[in-house]
């Protein structure tokens, strides 16, 4: 009887201690990073450039793995039912872990109970832009026109952050502007370009350029930047639209559940990664700022997100469904 107790009592033991060895040991092995949306984009881009310096950090291979459909959704959700142990993690962002879920009733994960935040590591802000031949030169001066005559604005589509912007910034301003979607910004400069349109607002990786090149006019950039480029545009915030921020964000999640010390091991990884001038300097090729935001932090701000976008899509009564 006391062999059987002896020998039970030992496979408790080591039922209790394997997974805090798991933890001391981690990472043991190649970890994956999902990134919900094709290769080439901004946002695959910003991942293999964390990627590159994780696995310098962490010592073991870090995979990158597309895992593209319904807009960000199927490979956000592939990593919501895998194994939380830290070696499955997926890109995070404003679409798929904000807007997305508060449009539509489809979406099949819960962006907050189901992901364990690690942290924010890209950002950026959006510009607001009219045609270089436009009348407006001043944000100032597009908000007096639009509150005595209806001006039109274009976006990447129905729920984009480009669209929800813009219609946070009407309800800000009193500025009135109908609503022109396209299909990406591949459709929506263009129309711009050609006078379609009286503005939009789109990231810098694609609106900087044309404003380089003259052909585009910022009027102001949504959020404040330590981007040098953008350093002589003024914020929305500081232009006629007080209380304004919206920025691009790029973020690490993890499955709900994936243990403290795993998180805190990513998490103090980014953040050394992240003080390295190298990777500013990779990021900012991509029109991206490196930021820090902790696994803390990360989920006040995704409940602020969630809090500012819900008002403006119910308000506007917007539905993907």
């Amino acid at each position: 009887m006391k062999t059987y107790i002896l020998a039970g009592a030992l496979a408790a033991t080591f039922a209790m201690t394997a997974p805090l060895q798991a933890q001391d040991t981690y990472p043991a092995g190649p970890i994956t990073l999902v990134v919900p949306f094709a290769a080439g984009g901004q946002t695959d881009s910003a991942a293999r450039v964390l990627a590159d310096a994780l696995q310098v950090e962490l010592g073991q291979p870090v995979v990158v793995e597309n895992r593209t459909g319904a807009g960000g959704v199927v490979g956000t959700q592939s990593v919501a039912t895998a194994p939380p142990d830290g070696y499955t993690l997926v890109i995070g962002g404003p679409s798929t872990f904000v807007t997305q879920p508060l449009l539509s009733k489809e979406i099949s994960y819960d962006a907050e109970a189901d992901f364990a935040p690690i942290a924010i590591f890209a950002v950026a802000p959006m510009m607001f832009v009219v045609n270089s031949e436009s009348p407006y030169n001043t944000l100032g001066d597009l908000i007096s026109q639009g509150q005595s005559e209806e001006l039109t604005y274009g976006s990447s589509g129905v729920g984009s952050s480009m669209h929800l912007g813009v219609e946070w910034f009407k309800s800000l301003t009193g500025t009135q502007a109908a609503h022109i979607p396209y299909r990406g910004s591949s459709q929506s400069l263009p129309a711009l370009l050609g006078g379609e349109i009286d503005f939009l607002i789109d990231p810098p990786i694609t609106a900087l350029p044309l404003v380089e090149d003259g052909q585009l006019r910022a009027l102001a950039v949504t959020a404040l930047t330590d981007d040098p480029r953008l350093a002589e545009i003024p914020a929305m915030s500081d232009a006629g639209a007080e209380g304004y921020q919206q920025m691009i964000w790029n973020s690490i999640m993890a499955p709900n559940g994936t243990p403290p010390a795993i998180v805190g091991k990513l998490e103090s990884a980014i953040e050394t990664i992240l003080a390295k001038p190298e990777f500013a300097e990779r990021l900012q090729q991509l029109s991206l700022s490196a930021r820090f935001i902790p696994s803390d932090e990360l989920s006040a701000f995704l409940a602020n997100e969630r809090a500012v976008y819900g008002n403006v899509i119910e308000q506007n009564n917007i539905s993907l469904d």
